[in-house]
C-alpha cells in the first residue's frame, strides 16, 4: 500500500512514502513488520496522537486546566511501543499470503522507487501541503490524467483511510468534551462537526495529488496499474483495517488515560 501523504487535522504534513526492497526470503513476521515500516504506519498514526494535543486549545474553548492531563493521557495512549504492537498483530490479522507478496514485489521495483523519491523531494521542502496549488494543478491536467489520481486514490483506500481517521478523531475529541461540557452537550458538538469530515477527505486526495505530481503521466499510469490489481487493492483493504484497528485501540486507552487523568486533578 502506498502510504499517502495525509493532511492533519489543523494542517498538512507529510508522511514518509517508504518503498524498500524486500528480500525474497523473509519469515512471515519480518515481512510484516518490513511492510509495516514501508507504510510508516505506526509514525502515522503517533502523528494522528500529537494532532489531538496540537488542536485542543484554549483558543477553541478547552479549558487551559485540562490540557496537562489531556496531553499526559494522548502520551500513555499513543506510546509508540503499544502502536507498533496493536499495528503488527491487527495487520497479521488482516493480511493474507496473496497481497503480501504483491506488495512485496511491488515494493522492490523501480517504479516504487520513482515515487518514493518523488514523495522525499516534496517532503524535503518542509511544506504544509497547497491545496489551491494542487486543485489548479488538477484543474490544468487533462481528464485521464484526473481519472489517473481519482482510480489511484480508491485503490489506495484513500476515502475508508480518511473516514476511519475522522471517525476515531470525532471519537477522540468526545472523550476531551465530556468532562468540561458533559456527554449531552459533547454529543451536539459532535454532531455539528460532522461537515469537516467531507473537507479532510478531499484534503486527504490533495495531498496524494501533491506528492504524485511530479511522474511523468506514463509512470503515473503504470502506477495506477499496479495498485489497481486485485492482489494490491486487498493489500490495501487490509493494510487500512489494521490501521483502523491500531487507532481505535488507542482511542480506547485515551478514554482510559484521560478519565483517570481528570480524576487526579
Amino acid at each position: 500500500m502506498i502510504a499517502y501523504p495525509f493532511p492533519t487535522l489543523a494542517k498538512a504534513a507529510f508522511v514518509a512514502l517508504s518503498f524498500l526492497a524486500i528480500p525474497p526470503a523473509l519469515a512471515v513476521e519480518d515481512s510484516t513488520r518490513m511492510l509495516a515500516e514501508n507504510q510508516r504506519a505506526v509514525e502515522s498514526l503517533a502523528r494522528l496522537g500529537d494532532q489531538t494535543k496540537a488542536v485542543l486549545t484554549p483558543e477553541i474553548g478547552f479549558p487551559q486546566q485540562y490540557i496537562p492531563a489531556w496531553h499526559r493521557a494522548v502520551d500513555r495512549a499513543f506510546d509508540a511501543d503499544r502502536l507498533e504492537a496493536d499495528f503488527l498483530q491487527a495487520f497479521d490479522t488482516h493480511l493474507t499470503d496473496p497481497a503480501r507478496h504483491a506488495a512485496m514485489a511491488f515494493d522492490s521495483t523501480a517504479l516504487a522507487g520513482e515515487a518514493y523519491e518523488r514523495i522525499r523531494e516534496v517532503e524535503a521542502m518542509e511544506e504544509d501541503v497547497d491545496f489551491d496549488a494542487a486543485r489548479a494543478y488538477l484543474e490544468a491536467a487533462s481528464a485521464e490524467e484526473n481519472a489517473l489520481y481519482v482510480d489511484i486514490f480508491a485503490a489506495q483506500q484513500g476515502p475508508e483511510r480518511a473516514n476511519a481517521i475522522m471517525d476515531v478523531y470525532f471519537r477522540m475529541m468526545k472523550i476531551a468534551a465530556e468532562p468540561v461540557i458533559g456527554a449531552e452537550m459533547a454529543d451536539q458538538w459532535i454532531a455539528g462537526a460532522q461537515g469537516l469530515r467531507d473537507g479532510y477527505v478531499e484534503n486527504y486526495f490533495l495531498s496524494g495529488v501533491s506528492a504524485l505530481s511530479g511522474l511523468p503521466q506514463e509512470r503515473l499510469a503504470d502506477l495506477a496499474g499496479v495498485v489497481g490489481t486485485p492482489d494490491m487493492v486487498a493489500y490495501s483493504e487490509q493494510a487500512m483495517l489494521a490501521f483502523s484497528d491500531a487507532l481505535n485501540a488507542a482511542a480506547d486507552r485515551l478514554d482510559t488515560a484521560f478519565s483517570e487523568e481528570v480524576g487526579n486533578l
